[in-house]
């Protein structure tokens, strides 16, 4: 599965070509799936082993987008585009997770159980992280490089 620093930085970048004022919010909806995804560890201990039966319910688009619609009033911003925003950020955590091989995510739920994967980048390849941190590196230095130049 991508990492968490590809899911924000591709998030950024999302919120960046849409010229968001608010890239947190973005950066926040790109995370968001596998932060909910944690919350699972807390019912490992409560409930049976057999009833989790591997499927996490936190990572799928319904309950992502249901969480981003109830926490949308926290932030001091627009409600509309607080869920507009954090919403792009879970699509592009999808989109990235779709890539993903040789497991498949259950994008569909509840209307099908079946998952689904376009089987491109596998979970143990680490040229996704390496290319990330190259393309970060590069802006930061050309964003510093860039503010040392007289104006």
């Amino acid at each position: 599965m991508p990492d968490w620093i590809t899911h924000a930085v591709a998030a950024y970048f999302l919120a960046y070509g849409l010229k968001a004022e608010k890239k947190s919010l973005v950066v926040l909806g790109g995370l968001l799936p596998d932060l909910l995804t944690k919350f699972t560890v807390f019912f490992r201990y409560v409930l049976p082993p057999d009833e989790l039966v591997g499927f996490d319910i936190f990572h799928t688009p319904l309950v992502a987008l249901l969480v981003a619609v109830t926490i949308a009033p926290i932030f001091a911003y627009d409600y509309r585009k607080s869920v507009m925003l954090i919403s792009a950020g879970i699509a592009s955590h999808f989109l990235l997770d779709s890539l993903q091989g040789p497991v498949g995510y259950m994008f569909l739920w509840p209307f099908s159980w079946k998952p689904y994967t376009l089987g491109i980048i596998w979970s143990e390849n680490l040229a996704p992280l390496a290319v990330t941190l190259l393309i970060v590196g590069i802006i930061i230095i050309r964003n510093i490089w860039l503010k040392r130049l007289p104006r």
